[in-house]
């Protein structure tokens, strides 16, 4: 099977877990569909759903780290028209920051978040254009967050993945969880489109395992193919025939 890899590196990715609370984000170890996606749509300039595609995701440490947060008031918020002037009564007032007092936030909120540092993301695609675009990209690269920057480490190439009979390892990467659930991971419902429209909503999601780690002797062989050059075993997630614009 045929298909164009890509390495990407980046210093920091965050993959937010929607079910922990607001004060504490936990991050996936994986990358959902959904970023994967937005990373193809921001290389090539609009979504792209029409694609096979698999990847490995690798990652050296997982941190916590606190950040700091303005909570703005708005017009849907029942106290916008109580503390809509609010300046006027603290702007000499030390106890308050001025800016935040200026553009109507009412203090900080801190947030523990969990960070993912030095990762690695070896990325296969199926169609040659696509994969050429991430070397002109649109928009910039994220695995996450804004600040969560990606880098070109290995230009797009293409490379023969193989069919197997014998066990292989596997791992590093999300599956389905009707096809790897017998292999040790977290099981996650996890985002594959998300509307392009703000604000943004979910679109599709389905049950995937995060396999973090690698497993030796699988033997799905039916529903992978094998990088030889990494020795892993590749689980291609088959695209959809429409597209939409970004």
């Amino acid at each position: 099977m045929k298909m164009y890899k890509i390495i990407f590196k980046s210093k920091t990715a965050f993959f937010r877990n929607d079910v922990t609370s607001t004060s504490y984000q936990e991050s996936f170890n994986c990358p959902p569909l959904s970023t994967i996606y937005g990373m193809i749509a921001a290389a090539y300039g609009e979504y792209r759903y029409d694609v096979d595609m698999g990847y490995v995701f690798e990652y050296e440490a997982k941190c916590v780290d606190y950040e700091l947060t303005l909570s703005k008031l708005n017009e849907n918020n029942k106290n916008y028209f109580k503390y809509k002037r609010i300046y006027e009564k603290y702007i000499n007032d030390d106890r308050f920051d001025r800016n935040d007092i200026l553009r109507g936030c009412m203090g900080t909120q801190p947030i523990k978040r969990e960070i993912l540092f030095n990762c690695t993301l070896t990325l296969y695609i199926s169609k040659k254009e696509i994969a050429e675009s991430f070397l002109n990209p649109y928009y910039s690269l994220l695995l996450g967050r804004s600040e969560d920057l990606v880098k070109i480490a290995c230009k797009p190439r293409e490379i023969e993945l193989i069919d197997t009979e014998q066990p292989f390892n596997f791992g590093k990467t999300i599956i389905p969880f009707k096809i790897g659930k017998w292999i040790p991971g977290r099981l996650s419902k996890l985002n594959i489109e998300i509307f392009d429209e703000f604000p943004r909503k979910i679109k599709r999601t389905d049950i995937y395992n995060i396999v973090d780690k690698v497993w030796t002797n699988q033997k799905f062989y039916e529903y992978v193919k094998i990088d030889p050059e990494l020795n892993l075993g590749i689980y291609i997630h088959k695209g959809k025939s429409e597209k939409a614009s970004i």
